[in-house]
This record gives structure tokens, C-alpha cells and sequence, in this order.
């Protein structure tokens, strides 16, 4: 389904040059990319990937403009269409700088599969993942819907080689627990290597206690009488 022009998002073609400044002043749109210090660079997936979402075409083209060494990215989205993230996971996999995953919220569906182009993949406490067999909508004679379960046999087959290929253990046992649709807390994320750690909690800040002296007079005393002297003042 093509994107109404209303709902396209504007692009300004990304160099080395104006990419630190292309979305400077403007609401983020789908996904944001940011220029930070020491040579970094942070992008942001906060979306559904492909249809309405995060296109593959953007993403990479935008991600092609960065010149840093290090790149961040950060997602919070509950997956979408299976191609776009192959596409994104190919471009993060083989972009020249060192890519470290942040999964800052929901990490499902197709979103598992960009996380795991990371150099390193980090879940936030709280934090959630998902997995599944891909899943269509056919309509057509019993040959198209065969057709269709021959597809998503294949396409869920090479999700779970990518499983496999980052966190460990065989295609066949990740191909199962996709089958069964599997729920992860963000320390069960990290004990099935689907991410190496979990992200690190910023320590309170330190607040200088209030000390109230019990031996100083209180700023006010209710003094019932003078109030009731008051009120007859009032109505009399």
C-alpha cells in the first residue's frame, strides 16, 4: 500500500556536511538521526517498521550519510514488515562503524530482527521482547494459499538462522520458540543472548537532607481563642 503524499515525510538529502543540521528545528518525524560528540552518531527507531512506519529507503539512505565511527541505535517499536527490517539489519550489518543496539522499550517482531545487526545490544530494565513466525493476510485459490505458508515457512527459517547466527544455539530450537510466539522480560532477553546486557541505571542524585530543629518555635501557632474572638468580631 503506498503512503499518502500528505503523510510522506520530507527528506533533504543527507551529507557529511548538513546531516548534523537536516533535521535541526523540526518535529522528529518516523525515526530521528543525531549527530553527537566524539565522532557518534544516534538513531533513533521509535516506530512500526515499513508500511506506515520507518521505510527501509529511508533508513538507508539516511544511515549511508553518517561519518562517524560509532552508531547508536536505539528502538522502541513493535515490528512491521519482515523486508524492510532484512533490508535495515543488511545496513547496519555492514556499515563501516561499530554499531551498538539500545532497546529502550518494545523490541518485537521484526524489530528483533535490526537489533540483531548490533555490535552490541542492550536491553533497558523494564524493557520487552518478542518473537514469532512471520505471519501474512493471502487471499486467492488453495495454490496461492499454499504458495503463502511455503513463503513464510522460508522467510521465519531465515529469522531464525539470524537468531541463531548472533545469540547462539540452533535454527531448529529458535524456529520453535518463534512457533510458540515468545515473550521476553529484559533479563530473560539477555539470558537467551538476545542481548548482551542490560542497559545501566543512572545512580539518584544525591539531595542534601532537610533538618528541621525541634527546639525552634513553630512559624505559626493556631491560637484558638484569638480565632474565636475573631468570628464573634466577624458577626456581631
Amino acid at each position: 500500500m503506498a503512503v499518502p503524499p500528505y503523510l510522506r515525510r520530507e527528506h533533504q538529502k543527507l551529507t557529511p556536511r548538513n546531516f548534523a543540521t537536516a533535521t535541526a528545528g523540526k518535529k522528529p518525524g518516523w525515526y530521528e538521526i543525531r549527530n553527537l560528540a566524539n565522532n557518534t552518531a544516534e538513531v533513533f527507531v521509535y516506530d512500526e517498521i515499513g508500511g506506515w512506519g520507518v521505510m527501509a529507503a529511508d533508513f538507508v539512505r539516511d544511515l549511508q550519510a553518517i561519518d562517524a565511527d560509532s552508531v547508536t541505535v536505539r528502538i522502541s517499536s513493535p515490528g512491521g514488515d519482515v523486508f524492510d527490517a532484512l533490508a535495515m539489519h543488511a545496513s547496519l550489518h555492514n556499515l563501516d562503524a561499530t554499531v551498538n543496539v539500545v532497546v529502550d522499550g518494545l523490541c518485537a517482531s521484526a524489530a528483533t530482527v535490526v537489533a540483531m545487526a548490533g555490535d552490541t545490544v542492550a536491553t533497558a530494565p523494564g524493557s520487552m521482547w518478542m518473537i514469532h513466525d512471520a505471519m501474512a493476510v493471502v487471499a486467492g485459490n488453495a495454490a496461492d494459499v499454499r504458495q503463502m505458508a511455503d513463503l513464510l515457512d522460508k522467510t521465519s527459517t531465515n529469522i531464525a538462522d539470524i537468531y541463531a547466527g548472533r545469540a547462539g544455539g540452533s535454527s531448529d530450537d529458535w524456529r520453535t520458540t518463534m512457533q510458540a510466539e515468545t515473550w521476553y522480560t529484559a533479563d530473560e532477553a539477555v539470558t537467551a543472548k538476545l542481548a548482551d546486557s542490560l542497559t545501566e541505571s543512572k545512580a539518584p542524585t544525591a539531595r542534601t537532607p532537610v533538618v528541621i530543629n525541634k527546639h525552634e518555635p513553630p512559624a505559626f501557632v493556631f491560637d484558638a481563642d484569638q480565632f474565636r474572638q475573631l468570628v464573634k468580631e466577624a458577626v456581631s
